[in-house]
C-alpha cells in the first residue's frame, strides 16, 4: 500500500508539473522577400507566448547583400549591436555567412527586458523609443498584428 501511495503521490506531481508548463505555446513564423536588386531576405521567427502575453522572440534573418559592402556594413552594425547587447533580456548577433549573406540572431526575453536601459541607452537613436519595447506586455494577437504582417504562422 505504501508503494502505491507514493507512485501516487509521484505521478500526481508529474501531473501538476507538466500542467503548469502546459500554458506556454510556441508559434513559427516565416518570411521571405526580395529587394529592388534582387537580393533575398529570409526571416524565421519563433515566438514562444502564454494566455495573458508574449513572453521570448527569437529570430533568425538571412540577408543576401553586395559583397562589396559586407564587411562595411558588419562593421558599422556592430558598434550599434553593442549598445543593445548591453540591455539585459537582449542578445543580438551578426555574422558574415558566405560570400555575400549576413545572418542576424535576435533573442527577446520580456520577463527579462530592461526597459529603463533601453530608455537611457537609445533615446537619442531614434524619435519614439517605446516602438523598441512596447511589445512587453502584447498578447500574442497584439504581437503577431504590430508584428508579423506578410508572415506565414503555424
Amino acid at each position: 500500500m505504501k508503494k502505491v501511495l507514493i507512485l501516487f503521490i509521484g505521478l500526481f506531481m508529474v501531473i501538476i508539473t507538466s500542467g503548469c508548463d502546459s500554458n506556454t505555446k510556441s508559434m513559427k513564423c516565416t518570411k521571405e522577400s526580395v529587394d529592388g536588386e534582387g537580393y533575398k531576405t529570409t526571416e524565421n521567427v519563433n515566438v514562444t507566448y502564454n494566455s495573458k502575453k508574449v513572453l521570448k522572440v527569437e529570430q533568425i534573418n538571412i540577408a543576401e547583400t553586395d559583397p562589396t559592402y559586407i564587411d562595411l556594413a558588419l562593421g558599422f552594425s556592430n558598434v550599434f549591436l553593442q549598445t543593445l547587447n548591453d540591455i539585459n533580456g537582449i542578445t543580438i548577433t551578426m555574422n558574415k555567412i558566405e560570400n555575400n549573406k549576413i545572418e542576424t540572431k535576435t533573442k527577446i526575453d520580456y520577463e527579462k527586458l530592461d526597459i529603463e536601459k533601453i530608455k537611457n541607452n537609445l533615446s537619442d537613436l531614434t524619435t519614439n523609443d517605446e516602438n523598441l519595447y512596447s511589445s512587453v506586455n502584447y498578447t500574442i494577437d497584439e504581437f503577431k498584428e504590430k508584428n508579423l504582417n506578410g508572415y506565414t504562422c503555424h
